[in-house]
């Protein structure tokens, strides 16, 4: 089987057409949805800053000319139990 994608290709989809009983309001979005391609309608009263969140970094060793990559999860993750939050600071001996 063919692959047309390396894991760490980026994607860009655009989808059209009918959403049929995924069209939602605020009110009825629910936890049974996650993880599916729902159409949300409503009217943004009020929005607070996001932070940004690291799901994957990767640091360079200029002694050992290597880059190691680590990945991050918390509990909105899909994937995996969730990961330490403290980000490194220095190489690893």
């Amino acid at each position: 089987e063919p692959k047309y994608l390396e894991p760490l290709d980026e994607v860009h989809a655009s989808i059209v057409g009918s959403f049929g009983f995924q069209r939602v309001s605020p009110r009825e979005l629910m936890s049974t949805m996650l993880a599916k391609l729902v159409n949300l309608e409503g009217i943004v009263t009020r929005a607070s800053l996001v932070r940004p969140k690291v799901q994957r970094s990767v640091h360079y060793c200029a002694e050992t000319k290597q880059f190691h990559t680590r990945e991050y999860r918390d509990v909105t993750s899909l994937t995996g139990l969730p990961t330490g939050s403290v980000y490194p600071t220095s190489d690893e001996a």
